[in-house]
């Protein structure tokens, strides 16, 4: 990916059609977004706060948000949890051999 997109389109989402986004978060086409282990994933193994977290601390939204001020001011949040230039490699994933094994003795461990 292009060095800077990400934090173009992080900035973009403010000015979106109501740009009252709270959260934002950029992902790479590898992560499933409706599954929230995926996006967990990504933000534990791709994401540095010091780096790739952005805050705004006082940004508009939705007066009916409940933890904005009665005006509809907020802080926002924009992370970047895409794969970086720096990023090592793979991450170890269990074998399909190893998942069926501790499957079939799943209760033996106390799981339902």
């Amino acid at each position: 990916m292009r060095p800077g997109i990400v934090d173009n389109i992080l900035a973009a989402s403010l000015y979106t059609r109501s740009g009252k986004w709270k959260h934002v978060f950029v992902l790479d086409e590898d992560v499933v977004l409706e599954d929230p282990n995926e996006v967990l994933w990504a933000l534990t193994t791709r994401f540095q706060p010091a780096t790739d977290m952005f805050v705004i601390p006082r940004g508009i939204t939705s007066t009916l948000e409940p933890s904005a001020t009665a005006e509809g001011v907020t802080s926002k949040l924009m992370l970047d949890l895409t794969i970086k230039q720096s990023f090592r490699g793979e991450v170890a994933e269990p074998t399909d051999t190893m998942r069926q094994a501790v499957l079939q003795r799943w209760k033996e461990y106390g799981f339902k």
